[in-house]
């Protein structure tokens, strides 16, 4: 138990905080666990680059969940084998199905993933009237006469969950959905060039002119009491996904200006969404958001520019 509590197997909740500002909570803590186990997760993130007009509709016109943004990385389980990891699902109508195969991997330490309806679980209560569900990590059977398991909601929670709350949330959780997932990560391996095939392959068919921004920043100080939670969301993608971009180009080691460039990016978008997130919408700069939103379409042009004319 104190090996577990120790090694919180090492998720950081500052880098899980980038990931989770671009993946969906499943994939967020996919990617930050396995860093915990070093695979070297920064390759992933050759196509993190997202469009500017596909967020934009997904939030805007479509009038989507931002949680079920398909993003262009990891959008497919066939992805993470890029790495060698293979990503195992198990499908279980009840817990108590499921609960030897949960012990036994766990005592192999290989933590798993389950999606849990929130509304059984304390810290979750802001969600328990919706009855949605989300996704956790089980690191930990702790057996006895009332059993336990070490569960973690990164970056918000990690402690105890009894095994009667951890049963109940598991047998609420969508049919479809009602299972395990974990990684085997027997075969993992890094092929450089194999990557970067497949960013030339990406940028060769990535395009955005950038008339999404002006767009956002035309409609932003009209409509940002009415559509705050969306405009918030649309920079938190833009934050994590430049972000992530921006630790790739550093992992194949590109030229320093690309990495700065990305990042650059990343943390205009950063700035705002901050304010979005953390401000009552009559409070906010709106002025200052568009002079910021300018410097980012300009400083996005000549990025998109620059890796463009890049020879590969």
């Amino acid at each position: 138990m104190m090996n577990t509590l120790n090694a919180m197997h090492t998720l950081n909740a500052t880098l899980f905080e980038y990931e989770e500002n671009y993946f969906n909570c499943r994939n967020a803590q996919v990617v930050s666990y396995l860093r915990s186990k070093g695979v070297p997760v920064d390759y992933y993130f050759y196509n993190t680059l997202e469009n500017t007009k596909t967020v934009y509709d997904h939030l805007f016109t479509k009038n989507q969940n931002r949680w079920l943004y398909d993003t262009g990385c990891l959008c497919k389980q066939d992805d993470f084998q890029l790495l060698g990891v293979k990503i195992v699902d198990q499908r279980y109508s009840k817990f108590q199905s499921a609960k030897e195969q949960i012990v036994k991997l766990l005592k192999e330490e290989t933590s798993v993933f389950s999606w849990l309806c929130n509304y059984y679980i304390p810290h979750r209560e802001h969600y328990r009237k919706y009855r949605s569900f989300h996704s956790f990590i089980i690191h930990e059977h702790v057996p006895g006469k009332e059993a336990k398991y070490v569960v973690q909601d990164p970056p918000v929670f990690y402690g105890e969950m009894s095994e009667e709350m951890l049963g109940k949330s598991f047998n609420s959780a969508p049919g479809a959905a009602r299972g395990i997932t974990y990684a085997d990560l027997s075969g993992v391996h890094v092929d450089k060039k194999m990557l970067m095939d497949k960013y030339a392959e990406w940028l060769n068919g990535f395009s955005d002119d950038l008339t999404t921004l002006a767009i956002v920043k035309e409609q932003l100080p009209k409509q940002l009491q009415a559509d705050q939670e969306k405009f918030r969301f649309f920079f938190a993608i833009m934050f994590g996904s430049r972000m992530l971009f921006s630790r790739f180009l550093e992992a194949m080691a590109f030229d320093a200006s690309l990495v700065r460039a990305a990042a650059e990016c990343s943390a205009i978008s950063e700035s705002i969404h901050y304010v979005l997130k953390h401000s009552e919408w009559d409070n906010i700069d709106v002025e200052k958001i568009v002079r910021q939103m300018t410097e980012l379409a300009e400083k996005e042009m000549h990025f998109i520019k620059a890796l463009k004319n890049m020879q590969i």
